[in-house]
């Protein structure tokens, strides 16, 4: 069709262009979307705005923000349609500082209110990590469709907020708004973090056969997730077997769902299913399949999933490496942890907390403790599960002084409160120190927490304290 516009002359109307960039966006040749759009002489908002569409379509956010400042440059004013491609570049980007830039041009210009660009907000500020953010521009729209609370339900379900995804899902059917296919696989992304949640999940399932979506992989996919993560494993695999066009993910859901349920060794034959069938692994097949040995307890099987995965150059990612570490140090082959650690892993929060945990998890805590140093001189800060593991390597050396030194620096110098893991820990740090009144203390202090309590109990045991014993007991 473009030849015959060049041959017949009318190659450079406006109308036919603007047209032909959105046909060459939508196919993935953005080489010639973007010429023929150089070619419109007399470009208006609609022939700036499918340009930087074809952009964020085909992946490439840096020439759609360069777009938006050229358009900028010739006094062409963006409307609500290029807004919302545009924070669609930056959500890909996770640009935060970008899109607060943005938002704040949609602010000043009275286009904030606009329900497509407030939820293309949502959604960015989902993406870069800011929930509140999402929360607020949500909680300013006047009128709300499917799509935007949609958006809202997933963005809450994405960043650990299940509880709350789940009310405003249940607030969608109080206010007649029918739920879709984004807002099925959100709630049940929420379900699989809810405790409890299994009833409200079976319920969507009955919605999704009875709404004639049940062939649909993406909810078929996050049904056998959150049964898998219900420990449903029965109802994961009848919803598997329903799926006609199994997707990778459809696989790798199932053997999620295996391994997490202690079916380790059904997980690993599902996987030489996978090969037999021809399904290409990836990235998650691999972390699935370590956490499978790291628990059934296969180091060789580990070692030959090492070996794959860096056949196929998976090693450079770090969810990848960050497993096969903690594999091989649950195994307690703790050099090969190591020496997978200093070649891929140096740059991670998550791989540090976890070669801290092997260390740590088998006595060594010298090194646990050298490493946690480690992490300071690299400005790597430590997150929660890093004290854990730190705590714990205190409580095997009897370290206590230390100990109250790294519990009291995790609110003072890293602003994270202090859960109940933690205080556990602290109680048995002072508990195998012999020091069973400030341990005693301590427990008094806090709600109860069974494991502090267990730990308590255990120490009075060993030094002959059956009094105390008794009270802790009977708390």
């Amino acid at each position: 069709i473009h030849a015959r516009m060049v041959s017949s002359g009318i190659h450079r109307d406006r109308f036919l262009c603007n047209n032909l960039v959105e046909a060459y966006g939508r196919c993935g040749d953005l080489d010639s979307a973007t010429a023929v759009f150089l070619t419109i002489q007399d470009r208006n908002v609609y022939s700036w705005t499918i340009m930087i569409v074809a952009s964020v379509q085909n992946g490439d956010g840096v020439l759609a923000l360069r777009l938006l400042r050229e358009m900028d440059c010739e006094g062409v004013a963006p409307d609500e349609m290029t807004f919302s491609s545009i924070l669609g570049a930056l959500s890909g980007k996770r640009d935060l500082r970008q899109g607060r830039e943005i938002h704040a041009r949609l602010r000043s210009g009275g286009h904030e209110s606009n329900l497509v660009v407030a939820t293309a907000l949502i959604n960015m500020y989902s993406s870069c990590g800011s929930i509140a953010e999402a929360r607020e521009v949500f909680s300013k729209t006047n009128s709300r469709d499917v799509v935007s609370m949609s958006s809202m339900v997933a963005a809450l379900a994405g960043s650990g907020h299940g509880g709350e995804a789940i009310l405003l899902f249940r607030r969608m059917d109080l206010e007649g708004i029918a739920s879709n296919e984004i807002t099925f696989v959100a709630a049940l992304v929420a379900c699989c973090d809810c405790p409890g949640s299994l009833a409200l999940g079976k319920q969507i399932h009955e919605r999704i056969i009875a709404g004639g979506l049940g062939s649909n992989v993406f909810l078929a996919n996050s049904l056998v997730t959150m049964y898998g993560r219900s420990s449903e494993v029965a109802e994961a695999e009848a919803v598997f077997r329903s799926i006609l066009r199994r997707s990778l993910t459809s696989w790798n859901s199932m053997l999620a769902a295996y391994a997490q349920n202690g079916h380790s060794s059904v997980a690993l034959d599902v996987h030489v299913r996978m090969d037999h069938e021809g399904v290409a692994s990836d990235e998650f097949t691999f972390v699935t399949l370590l956490d499978a040995c790291a628990m059934a307890g296969t180091l060789q099987l580990g070692r030959q999933i090492h070996d794959r995965t860096d056949a196929m150059g998976l090693m450079t990612n770090g969810f990848v490496a960050t497993a096969l570490l903690d594999m091989y140090g649950k195994r307690g082959s703790l050099g090969e942890a190591r020496a997978v650690f200093d070649r891929h892993c140096t740059g991670s929060v998550v791989a540090w907390t976890a070669m801290i945990a092997s260390y740590a998890q088998h006595g060594r805590s010298a090194e646990a403790l050298e490493l946690y140093g480690g992490m300071a001189l690299e400005g790597l800060a430590p997150n929660s599960v890093t004290f854990v593991n730190i705590l714990s390597a205190c409580s095997y050396y009897g370290m206590v002084d230390q100990g109250w030194e790294f519990f009291a620096s995790m609110r003072g110098d890293h602003g994270i409160c202090p859960e109940a893991v933690h205080f556990g820990c602290m109680v048995d740090v002072l508990s195998r120190a012999g020091q069973l009144d400030r341990a005693e203390e301590l427990l008094e202090s806090l709600p109860p927490f069974l494991t502090a309590q267990l730990s308590l109990l255990g120490a009075c045991q060993l030094h002959g304290d059956l009094q105390r014993g008794w009270r802790v007991s009977h708390r």
